[in-house]
């Protein structure tokens, strides 16, 4: 792991062993931009993990891939899952990234059961793809910024 980033998470942690650190932090939300920023480690990114200490309340942002470092949790299946949603090129979520999403609060646990059930339907009524339908606008405005 990237010193640079172990630096700025210790900062904003009230261990002094970034072990212990890591354990602080929490996902809390995702983004993806149109525009390139940057990671604590100094990459380049447009897949933002918001984190959050739960001891310290600091908040910050990683990128996908050092976001795994210290949480152990593996991230691009949501972000794959939602760029294929928004692209048009998936019609439905995998249960991984739609527990995600309940976790963070953007789906309900109506909602949850509600697209695992219709997940692997053939068919919709259109009440069931309206509903869909605004459940995954709903996942894509809170993720997809421009």
């Amino acid at each position: 792991m990237n010193e640079q980033l172990k630096a700025h998470l210790l900062d904003l942690s009230d261990a002094t062993d970034f072990r212990d650190a890591a354990r602080e932090w929490r996902v809390t939300g995702f983004e993806i931009t149109d525009r390139w920023g940057e990671c604590p480690c100094g990459h380049r990114i447009k897949e933002h993990c918001h984190i959050e200490n739960k001891v310290t309340g600091g908040c910050t942002h990683v990128g996908n891939v050092c976001v795994e470092f210290f949480t152990g949790m593996g991230v691009s299946h949501v972000f794959n899952g939602v760029k294929r949603l928004a692209n048009g090129a998936a019609k439905t979520l995998s249960p991984a990234v739609i527990d995600e999403f309940t976790r963070l609060g953007h789906i309900s646990y109506r909602e949850r059961q509600f697209l695992l059930d219709v997940r692997l339907k053939r068919s919709r009524s259109p009440r069931q793809g309206d509903w869909e339908d605004a459940i995954h606008r709903r996942i894509i405005k809170h993720v997809v910024k421009s």
